[in-house]
């Protein structure tokens, strides 16, 4: 008998090892190149640069919407829009995103099934 079939639990696979060893290789990757950009992650540069481009609100509540319809977590906007606009206008600039785009998939939803649910009288 196996030491892990002996406590009732299954052994990891190959598969399953192979898939944490991915997992485990991509957040590394991911916070190597994290701190190899870090300078283009200051808030204080990012601040700069939004300062300069004053449609970046404009710009961020489109690509929020197309997201929204696209199924990109909003969570991830959220942070983007933390880091873009700072902590209040951040929340602010989030919240009308998630709204907007909430419209938005009602609209398209309405539009693609108009006429093809109950009606009034049934």
């Amino acid at each position: 008998m196996t030491p892990g079939a002996a406590r009732g639990s299954p052994l990891p696979t190959r598969r399953r090892r192979a898939v944490r060893l991915a997992a485990l290789v991509v957040i590394t990757l991911g916070a190597a190149a994290a701190w190899h950009w870090r300078s283009a992650l200051d808030p204080s540069a990012v601040a700069a640069a939004i300062g300069r481009y004053p449609a970046a609100p404009f710009v961020f509540l489109v690509a929020h919407v197309a997201a929204s319809l696209l199924f990109v977590p909003r969570t991830i906007l959220a942070i983007a829009a933390g880091m873009m606009f700072g902590m209040s206008w951040g929340v602010f600039w989030a919240a009308l995103g998630s709204v907007v785009g909430a419209v938005a998939g009602f609209l398209v939803a309405r539009g693609l099934g108009a006429g093809q649910g109950m009606t009034a009288d049934e």
